[in-house]
Parts: structure tokens; C-alpha cells; sequence
């Protein structure tokens, strides 16, 4: 089977589907399959300060997320409109999170920006790292 990738929108270049739609949705939703979200923007947090950061500014509480375990978080603005979707993970030493490709050049740059004095440091993972995502016990 080949893959039929998205054509346009913001998931250009993702797997759409490899031919069976409706059997690959399935496996997803029975936890038997993977999606590849390689077409997504890898960028990661190092420094001793990244949690504690990242906390104050998203919608999610994160202080309390266990080492490992994944959360979805918020980017608002000013008016409380949705800036950025965020998937993350702390793995102990740094946060990575992915989001839109799109959307990574200004989510970097307003993140760097919000240094100030704090031990962050924030890089675009997206050439040496992709994101996969399962449901149930993958």
C-alpha cells in the first residue's frame, strides 16, 4: 500500500490514510495502529527553569505532570483567543512539544522572547526529531 498524503491546509504532507480509511481508523481507535506526525513541528525546553515557565504561560496546569506523561495545553492572547495547541511531554530533562509546522517560527520566537533571566533554552527539534501518536495500550 502506498500512502495518500493531505494536500492542502495546515496538514500538507501528512499520512492521510494508506488505502483502507475506514480499517486504519479502527486500529487507531482500538489502540493497534499508530499515526505518523511527522509533518508536525518538534521543538524542546532544556534548562532548569523550562516547567515552571511554561507553566505561567499556558492554560494547563503543568507543575504536576508526571515525568513522561503527556498533556495538552493552550497558548492564549491578551483577549483569551486560542494562540497555539501544544502536545507535551517532560522526559526529566527537557519539555518537548509539537504543534503545527506553520506555526513554529512564531511560537519560537514569542517563547524566546519570554526568557527574561530564566535557564530556558528553546530549539527547533523538527529536523532530528518526529512525533507519533497511539490511543489505548500501543
Amino acid at each position: 500500500m502506498s500512502a495518500v498524503l493531505v494536500e492542502s491546509g495546515l496538514d500538507v504532507g501528512a499520512i492521510w490514510h494508506f488505502g483502507e480509511p475506514n480499517q486504519e481508523q479502527r486500529a487507531l481507535a482500538l489502540g493497534n495502529a499508530w499515526a505518523d506526525l511527522s509533518h508536525r513541528a518538534v521543538i524542546s525546553i532544556a534548562g532548569k527553569d523550562r516547567t515552571t515557565w511554561i507553566n505561567n504561560m499556558m492554560t494547563q496546569e503543568l507543575l504536576t505532570l508526571p515525568t513522561g506523561e503527556w498533556s495538552e495545553t493552550l497558548l492564549l492572547d491578551a483577549q483569551g483567543h486560542i494562540e497555539q495547541q501544544l502536545f507535551l511531554v517532560d522526559d526529566g530533562e527537557s519539555l518537548w512539544m509539537h504543534t503545527e509546522a506553520s506555526k513554529a517560527p512564531e511560537l519560537i520566537a514569542y517563547l524566546n522572547k519570554m526568557k527574561f533571566m530564566l535557564d530556558v533554552d528553546v530549539q527547533d527539534r523538527s529536523a532530528e526529531f518526529a512525533s507519533a501518536t497511539c490511543t489505548g495500550r500501543c
